[in-house]
């Protein structure tokens, strides 16, 4: 599973046009000849631990409901130190793998590799709600609009699956991973 996230161009985007940001976390699921692309959406614009667990958790539930005889997940991210390269990733994916009963292995890109799958997925998510807006055809304000905006292009995705992510909803998913003293 490769993640990103992927909010790089909201920022300048925002203060351009006074806007409020999204998180976009992207996600590639490969299955032998299965591949899922998902976008994960939220208002929620935390880009700490505790969104990362449920961001990633999200993603999981994702591999359990379409893939359930899997075992082992890879996961493969750049990732910033502060989001996804740190101590805390070893304690997650500890709790992750008792929670979801998965071996789940931790793997990160070289330094400025390069552009993948997810930052084309994101970027093109982006361009879709851009030209709708443009062309006058959506309105997007929030996490919702935004999935909605790209969601109703789906014949241009059409493997593209969308998971809107209240911030509510964000912090539910955190919990039941986030409580304990190494937090």
């Amino acid at each position: 599973m490769q993640i990103n996230d992927d909010d790089d161009d909201d920022e300048i985007q925002s203060a351009h046009w006074k806007q409020r940001q999204i998180t976009v976390y992207t996600v590639r699921i490969s299955h032998r000849n299965d591949v899922i692309s998902s976008i994960i959406v939220s208002d929620s614009r935390k880009h700490e631990k505790r969104a990362v667990t449920a961001y990633t958790a999200s993603a999981l539930e994702t591999i359990k409901q379409h893939f359930p005889t899997v075992r082992n997940v890879a996961f493969w991210t750049d990732g910033p130190t502060s989001q996804l390269k740190n101590k805390f990733i070893f304690i997650l994916t500890a709790k992750l793998a008792n929670v979801y009963e998965l071996k789940i292995s931790w793997n990160y890109f070289a330094t400025s590799h390069g552009k993948g799958p997810n930052d084309a997925l994101g970027g093109n998510a982006k361009r879709i709600a851009h030209q709708k807006v443009l062309s006058r055809q959506m309105v997007t304000h929030d996490a919702l609009s935004f999935a909605n905006a790209v969601n109703s292009a789906k014949s241009k995705i059409s493997a593209l699956s969308f998971k809107w992510i209240s911030y509510g909803n964000t912090r539910n998913k955190q919990h039941p991973l986030c409580n304990g003293h190494e937090w």
